[in-house]
């Protein structure tokens, strides 16, 4: 299966960043490689984004993901927070099937708990 992630510009990680702390975890690359997609500059009004593509194996479950996802980025957040310079945040990712097959994480601010 085929999983494309978008970061919000608000959790302050650049794909780039996310990419490469995915993939020095031993955890997260037995399951897949980050790699930034070919669809860079991908347009999601109002912005534009560059998308992470992951390709998993049909045994591992999305809320998986999404909780290493989560994991890599609360990690990526800590280490840039060591100044104390980052409002503690929450992430949100939600889910959506693309017409191509595809699916479309997007990692946010969960708004509910802003």
């Amino acid at each position: 299966m085929e999983y494309q992630l978008a970061i919000s510009p608000e959790l302050e990680i650049t794909p780039e960043e996310f990419a490469a702390a995915w993939n020095e975890s031993a955890e997260n690359r037995a399951i897949t490689e980050a790699r930034l997609s070919s669809a860079k500059g991908a347009k999601y009004e109002p912005i534009t984004l560059t998308l992470i593509a992951f390709t998993i194996g049909t045994g591992v479950a999305v809320n998986v993901l999404s909780q290493l996802i989560n994991d890599t980025i609360q990690r990526l957040r800590d280490k840039k927070d060591a100044q104390g310079t980052l409002a503690h945040r929450h992430t949100h990712i939600e889910e959506t099937q693309m017409p191509d097959g595809k699916r479309l994480l997007v990692a946010d601010i969960d708004e509910q708990l802003k």
